[in-house]
């Protein structure tokens, strides 16, 4: 196996060092003793079921550095060292055991029937669907049918996807009632490597250089390296004429209906605003057990949690969330990327309403992922770029 490295104690070398050297980094080394697979006693098998084994990873991990009892004294050090060795060792150990597991257990189970494709209706927007999006069954982007650069069969609509939402009077009592479709279509998606951490990655994307949609609304997750994966959807709405200005939206005219209010008090808001509003609701529809609680299915405000990053342009608005700004995440994003192949995950964001003439609640939009393949993603030509202005 690999040896890789990890930020902890220096060499051994008594007396201890002093707290602020016991950050320099040092070599550690898992040696691996193999992997055992041992079948299940004759006694114990049933004609007609699977057959089972039990498969076991044997290891030997070198930590180096100093890990004598001084250090038990003192609770900063040993929080880090715990952290440290937890992160560089235990976490993709375990996280190979389980994909393993995943690969043996996901056939055994009927997932959940997918929930009919639906797009919002009319009275819940001034904005359109994509006409030529719902013309492909939500498969294009404008006329120019632009579907990313993620292959088709990864990716869908899943429609409102069965999801509870704020009703018009939640207010006051507290009650969530079922979702419409969202009202952008779902227009293309992306799995993009770059060579480092990139924030407004939309300008980049050919989906949304040749893209005639009035606008569009990307989403990038942000996922940490090396190597660094950006995971981007986009939905895309066509402007009526009453909602435009010199060709564009206008959000002085999303006034008729919550969600209108609320995408207006969106795109004009400050980044905390922002932070306060955009909301996700995560569903593993197919996967373990273990993964469906890792991922939860409560809606979360993601600029609350992650460190978020917004861009607006004339043409669209974007979203990163970074999931490396979150030791937590990363860890359910570890999870979550070592089984995607045996995955369906279901999102949904929308904006919350925090007011009465911004309920009830409206999705924006949904994308389902299909057993995603990591190792699909594609490069970006940087030089090319979306021309449009930026708008706050």
């Amino acid at each position: 196996m690999s040896s890789p490295r990890w930020t902890g104690l220096p060499a051994a070398s008594p007396p201890p060092p002093p707290w602020w050297n016991w950050f320099a980094p040092v070599s550690g080394t898992v040696y691996g003793g193999g992997w055992t697979i041992s079948p299940m006693r004759p006694e114990l098998q049933t004609e007609g079921h699977v057959a089972e084994c039990l498969v076991t990873l044997v290891i030997r991990a070198d930590l180096n550095g100093w890990l004598g009892t001084g250090h038990s004294d003192s609770w900063g050090p040993a929080r880090w060292v715990a952290t440290c060795i937890r992160n560089a060792f235990i976490e993709p150990l375990l996280m190979s055991i389980i994909s393993v597991r995943e690969l043996v257990e996901h056939d055994k189970f009927v997932p959940p029937a997918h929930p009919p494709h639906g797009s919002a209706s009319g009275h819940l927007s001034c904005l359109q669907p994509c006409r030529s999006a719902e013309a492909n069954g939500q498969r294009g982007a404008g006329s120019a049918g632009m579907l990313g650069q993620l292959d088709k069969e990864y990716w869908s609509c899943p429609g409102d996807s069965g999801l509870r939402i704020r009703g018009a009077h939640y207010l006051q009592d507290k009650k969530k009632i079922p979702a419409a479709g969202p009202v952008f279509s779902l227009v293309a998606a992306d799995l993009i490597e770059t060579p480092r951490p990139m924030t407004h990655i939309a300008q980049h994307l050919p989906s949304l250089r040749h893209s005639s949609a009035g606008f569009s609304f990307v989403w990038q997750v942000m996922i940490p390296g090396p190597p660094y994966l950006s995971l981007i959807s986009t939905w895309a709405v066509d402007v009526p004429e009453g909602q435009r200005s010199d060709g564009l939206l206008d959000t002085s005219h999303l006034t008729s209906t919550p969600f209108d209010r609320c995408l207006a008090r969106f795109l004009d808001g400050t980044d905390k605003d922002r932070n306060s509003m955009f909301k996700l609701i995560p569903n593993v529809a197919k996967g373990s057990w273990v993964i469906k609680q890792s991922v939860g299915h409560s809606p979360v405000l993601l600029g609350n949690k992650l460190k978020t990053h917004y861009f607006r342009t004339d043409r669209y608005m974007e979203v990163d969330v970074d999931v490396a700004s979150s030791s937590a995440a990363n860890t359910v994003v570890k999870l979550v990327q070592g089984a995607t192949r045996h995955l369906v995950v279901d999102m949904a964001i929308l904006l919350e309403g925090h007011t009465e003439d911004e309920l009830p609640e409206v999705l924006l939009g949904t994308i389902r992922y299909s057993q995603l393949d990591m190792r699909k993603s594609q490069r970006l030509d940087l030089d090319e770029q979306v021309v449009s202005s930026s708008a706050g």
